[in-house]
């Protein structure tokens, strides 16, 4: 089916995007997502932070009920007006709830608005029973992922507000409510990211289908509707590929929470294997995590006595050991945790043919995401030994030699590495243990990575 905008849609983008890339960008994100729902449940919309983001969502989801909720200010009105879209209005719940009815690309519309915490909306309120709709839109403004939204309730926060809690908060993830808020066959949105986060490269793409989900891919996903408290650059958006999920059936609470956890260790792997390349080894092996301390955070010197003492330690402890031990110690753990989460699984009844698939492809992907960090590492050798050897033969100055191997100051007179992140704490903040890291360095460009996961 070839897309082709409509008026309504091309006004829209216009009055939003301001600038023609922007409108483009705008009509692509409205039109991936309506080839995305097409043989999907999409009457009922919730949005528990609409901003300003509403009308995309009618036009996108083709919708018939937007239900939208957001403490700050926020109003379908003033696009409403700005496309000469005639409506009517009605208000109920002393203010706190309005209700527009209008028509946009021949359909006839509704959008309930509640000036009120999301957790307290009741969707009977807005004429649904059941309290579920046929798409959730989770996309929270930076900041939004706060007590009033997460789920985490402070009885002041109740007795101030009166809040009446209905929903036990909307984290941007994939979870048991919200997953448990959509009806079969409809959506949810988590940001219009990946369900896998940032580490979306190791996450089987089974787990999906483990969770009742089937992924459906959009283009240019568009962050201008939604305020922030952080502006990323244009740039950044330029490329990005978004996802929203379809329910296909349901699953049972208690294995969607087994399979959140799966997630969320399968995450911490993939976030122990990005600090090796952007931290280098030494946060890996020596970092001395806060919830470990026992003094009271003003005791800075009893803290860092005690800090200096356990990373002298680990030091010495590392001095014995070789680079593939390191590696088994901090990976093998967090696979281990995953088998004993998908053994658990097939007890609770989920597909012995997923759970084996789910396992080899974690395998493939962390083996590959190792075989990336340590091409990076061969690289910076390859360029590390050349330069080195040069700079001592007297054919460089120490400023070419940083300069070849990707360091320079920011404006702000910091050292950085856009190349070889990794190398700033290799080189520069491990004084007095540059040969200990640069081993474990050279080791690890070296290593049969076959070795980490046997």
């Amino acid at each position: 089916m070839v897309y082709k905008a409509t008026p309504h849609e091309m006004l829209y983008a216009d009055i939003v995007g301001r600038q023609p890339d922007r409108a483009r960008r705008e009509l692509d994100n409205i039109k991936s997502i309506q080839q995305a729902v097409m043989q999907g449940r999409r009457s009922t919309l919730f949005d528990p932070a609409v901003g300003r983001d509403g009308l995309r969502l009618i036009l996108a989801y083709d919708v018939d009920h937007l239900i939208a909720a957001d403490k700050q200010e926020f109003s379908i009105v003033d696009l409403l007006q700005k496309m000469d879209i005639p409506y009517n209005i009605q208000e109920a719940n002393n203010g706190l709830q309005r209700d527009f009815y209008f028509s946009i690309n021949g359909k006839d519309r509704r959008v309930t608005e509640f000036r009120m915490d999301a957790r307290d909306v009741k969707f009977k309120d807005a004429g649904i029973e059941g309290g579920k709709v046929d798409v959730l839109h989770i996309y929270l403004p930076m900041g939004a992922a706060n007590p009033k939204y997460s789920g985490d309730i402070f009885e002041e926060d109740v007795n101030k507000e009166n809040i009446d809690i209905i929903h036990p908060g909307f984290s941007p993830k994939l979870n048991a409510h919200n997953i448990g808020m959509i009806n079969v066959e409809g959506y949810l949105c988590i940001e219009e990211s990946h369900g896998g986060g940032h580490y979306k490269e190791i996450v089987p793409s089974v787990f999906f289908d483990m969770m009742g989900l089937r992924e459906h891919h959009i283009t240019n996903r568009n962050p201008y509707n939604v305020t922030t408290t952080f502006a990323p650059s244009e740039d950044s958006f330029s490329h990005q590929d978004g996802y929203i999920y379809q329910k296909v059936r349901t699953v049972d609470e208690d294995v969607v929470a087994k399979l959140e956890q799966l997630l969320s260790d399968t995450w911490t792997t993939g976030y122990q294997l990005d600090r090796v390349l952007n931290y280098g080894f030494y946060d890996e092996v020596v970092s001395v995590q806060e919830e470990r301390q026992e003094f009271d955070h003003s005791d800075w010197d009893a803290l860092e006595t005690w800090t200096e003492a356990v990373k002298t330690s680990k030091l010495a402890l590392m001095s014995q050991m070789n680079f593939a031990d390191i590696m088994n110690e901090t990976i093998s753990p967090l696979l281990s945790g995953i088998d004993a989460n998908l053994e658990d699984l097939v007890q609770m009844g989920v597909s012995s043919q997923q759970i084996s698939e789910f396992g080899v492809d974690l395998n493939k992907r962390v083996m590959s995401r190792l075989k990336i960090l340590q091409s990076y590492y061969k690289e910076f050798f390859e360029h590390y030994d050349s330069t080195i050897s040069r700079l001592e033969k007297g054919d460089i100055t120490s400023e070419q030699a940083g300069e070849e191997l990707g360091f320079y100051r920011d404006e702000y007179d910091e050292i950085q590495n856009k190349q070889f992140p990794f190398a700033i704490k290799l080189l520069f903040e491990n004084v007095g243990d540059e040969d200990l890291f640069l081993r474990y360095a050279k080791e690890f460009s070296e290593m049969s990575l076959d070795s980490i996961l046997s």
